[in-house]
């Protein structure tokens, strides 16, 4: 490592040897430093280094180092469930490829359920199959009642590789996807 100490400053501390002939100086032992420690320039460590807990912040990440987009879905859909209680992939989807690292979904869709005393079920699907339970459901208290289906859900797929996540819903025939307000589905990767 070069630390910024004068020639003359080195003689003085057993260990230390000049690096040029300049101000900088290598040292190839333990050292402890406290304080700010500014690298200007490259940097090799041959050796593993260990930071405290919270010493590096938000600002010193590289853009989308720790998350990043990975698709999303917003539009107004108009949509029919044309199938009684089977679980179908709506048109609110999208096609990505992922690392394998685990993934926040987050969906804000506004649904009507079809029948009274019924109930319109919604799930995250992959490449139209249901993964895991219903995350959540109208329980119509009369025909066509309406409600948004809101949510996030963390999931770690199996690996890496391309595929299609989307909302899948499960009810009465004649239940909706309602236009009236935009759709969302957005899948993020988390990094770390």
């Amino acid at each position: 490592m070069t630390w910024g100490r004068m020639a003359a400053q080195a003689a003085a501390n057993v260990g230390w040897e000049p690096a040029s002939t300049g101000s900088e100086l290598h040292t190839d032992g333990l050292r402890t430093h406290t304080g700010v420690f500014n690298i200007e320039g490259d940097l090799t460590v041959t050796r593993s280094v260990s930071f405290p807990a919270g010493s590096i912040t938000t600002n010193e990440l590289a853009p989308y180092a720790a998350q990043q987009l990975a698709g999303s879905f917003v539009d107004f859909v108009s949509w029919t469930l044309p199938q009684a209680y089977v679980w179908l992939e709506s048109p609110i989807q999208v096609s990505l490829a992922l690392s394998g690292a685990p993934i926040r979904i987050e969906f804000n869709v506004p649904l009507s359920c079809a029948t009274k005393g019924q109930h319109l079920m919604w799930g995250i699907t992959n490449n139209g199959t249901l993964i895991g339970q219903a995350l959540g459901a109208i329980d119509a208290p009369e025909a066509d009642f309406g409600m948004m289906a809101v949510g996030i859900y963390y999931y770690l797929p199996t690996g890496p590789g391309a595929g299609r996540l989307g909302l899948g819903l499960h009810g009465p025939a004649g239940s909706q996807i309602l236009d009236g307000l935009p759709s969302t589905f957005y899948v993020t990767e988390q990094k770390r």
